[in-house]
């Protein structure tokens, strides 16, 4: 999700759904004139709140990075560290927004009245199938779909002040160190940060597509789905699903990851104390591509 979103408190609508095994739709591009969900992802309860907990671990491992002293090597290495070490976890920003979804009760409400049963629950998918904005006439949507962005723009806030803060010290440790270089150091290298990855062009399996508008429209579809799946069972959806959702935010994450290895591969080969800053530097870009992903654009 700039890129968005991916994957939701009344006790009562969370207890009818405690050990039941459902499907988490990555049904997230809709720019499409038709979008038919099918199962990717069968998760439990449990597993999906897992991975919820496990990416605001991450969000709260990266939010430290500002409290840092970076402008000490060891501890900008270890803000890189904390990137390297919880970056992947940001995959799970969809298991997030799912299980912030089903904790609002008007809304999963709101679905359960629309499908009191198979045939109800049918014709609610079809038409949001056939027309993603269908779902916005339930109750709670719109309401929702706030939540769900102030969420990922929350989440994405945090990033971007991490990113900001390693780029800043980046560029203070670098010219701190340069009057520290030897004059043959200096000769060889002229004291410049050599090309990494996101001043290069980028490679075809580095292409970033940021989730286009409707990210968090197609989460509240997923929501939907979720709560037939819940209620219904997994095989009357995918029987009468013809085609697999998109996670647009997984897979923007998934090209800003490879860019981040390629980055560091080039940082780790430039003479100390360059490379620290180097590395200081993807990091930093890393967390503000990934930011964008979690939002639109």
């Amino acid at each position: 999700m700039n890129k968005t979103l991916c994957a939701i408190n009344s006790k009562v609508a969370v207890a009818t759904v405690l050990c039941i095994s459902f499907v988490i739709y990555p049904a997230l591009r809709t720019s499409s004139a038709k979008v038919i969900y099918t199962a990717t992802d069968l998760k439990t309860e449990a597993q999906v709140r897992t991975e919820a907990n496990t990416y605001d671990a991450a969000t709260k491992a990266i939010a430290s990075i500002t409290s840092l002293k970076l402008e000490n090597a060891d501890e900008l290495k270890k803000a890189v560290a904390i990137v390297d070490r919880e970056g992947p976890n940001l995959k799970f920003s969809r298991s997030k927004r799912v299980v912030l979804g089903l904790g609002d009760s008007t809304f999963v409400n709101a679905v359960k009245k629309r499908s009191p049963d198979k045939a109800a629950a049918e014709v609610l998918l079809t038409e949001i199938s056939a027309d993603p904005k269908a779902v916005l006439k339930l109750d709670g949507a719109q309401a929702l779909g706030s939540r769900l962005q102030n969420s990922a723009e929350a989440d994405a806030a945090i990033l971007k002040r991490s990113a900001e803060a390693l780029k800043a010290a980046a560029a203070k440790f670098k010219q701190a160190k340069q009057g520290a270089a030897t004059p043959n150091v200096a000769r060889s290298y002229g004291w410049k940060l050599l090309p990494v990855a996101y001043s290069l062009a980028t490679q075809p399996n580095e292409l970033i597509t940021p989730p286009q508008g409707g990210a968090v429209l197609g989460l509240i579809v997923a929501v939907v789905v979720v709560v037939v799946i819940i209620n219904y069972g997994f095989t009357f959806v995918k029987n009468i699903s013809t085609k697999e959702g998109q996670d647009a935010v997984a897979q923007c994450l998934v090209a800003v990851t490879e860019r981040l290895g390629r980055c560091e591969r080039n940082a780790e080969s430039q003479p100390f104390p360059l490379n620290v800053a180097a590395e200081a530097l993807c990091a930093a870009e890393y967390l503000a591509d990934s930011a964008n992903c979690l939002v639109n654009p």
